[in-house]
């Protein structure tokens, strides 16, 4: 309802305009004018973010790469995201 109201707290000007702008555009009150989950991957930023994530989870140079999904997995989640 508070998206809806248009009535939430600003994010905080600490995170990047991209993605304080990205937050903005998928909190609007208009359903139709939010960014699909293709858009939110498309962004560089966004994009560049998850790819560098795959690829160090992959490695096991990221905290949680223990917990990580099989190399298959991760890989063809990889492939599958590079397409986008």
């Amino acid at each position: 309802m508070k998206i809806i109201k248009g009535s939430y707290p600003g994010v905080d000007a600490s995170y990047s305009k991209q993605l304080r702008d990205l937050i903005a555009k998928m909190l609007n009150h208009n359903p139709k004018e939010r960014p699909t989950i293709v858009d939110i991957l498309n962004r560089p930023f966004i994009k560049n973010k998850a790819i560098t994530y795959i690829y160090e989870m992959l490695s096991g140079n990221h905290p949680n790469a223990q917990n990580a999904e099989t190399h298959d997995e991760v890989t063809n989640s990889l492939s599958r995201f590079s397409a986008y």
